[in-house]
């Protein structure tokens, strides 16, 4: 079973993807609360993004976070490592998210690792 620091690496992956050149820009004005939670271990974790730049990445559950994602440890890692769509995960309940539609839209671009092209 996965460990809650497993998914702090885990979580700090997503965070490295606000880095990437290609994000900066389509992230220099988000500012969100996400709140991720892990049915598996009964935890919750919170990450405060403001402007593009993570402010926090704490264990706890906000009270009022502006994205939602639940699901157990195994998918989220999956996820993160291009193993699993999370689309596919949405669609076959193994994935529940709630918030506005682009904010889900700009998450997915931060959970899926982009892979490096050819040409």
């Amino acid at each position: 079973m996965a460990s809650k620091e497993d998914v702090i690496k885990a979580l700090s992956k997503i965070l490295e993807r606000l880095e990437l050149p290609s994000n900066k820009a389509i992230f220099a004005s988000f500012t969100k609360t996400i709140l991720f939670t892990f049915t598996d271990l009964q935890a919750s974790f919170c990450i405060e993004i403001e402007n593009g730049v993570v402010k926090k990445l704490l264990e706890f559950s906000s009270e009022r976070p502006d994205i939602i994602v639940s699901s157990d440890s195994n998918t989220f890692f999956d996820i993160v490592d291009n193993k699993l769509n999370p689309i596919n995960a949405y669609s076959t309940g193994k994935l529940k998210v709630q918030g506005s539609f682009l904010d889900l839209l700009k998450l997915q671009k931060l959970m899926r690792s982009t892979k490096p092209s050819l040409f």
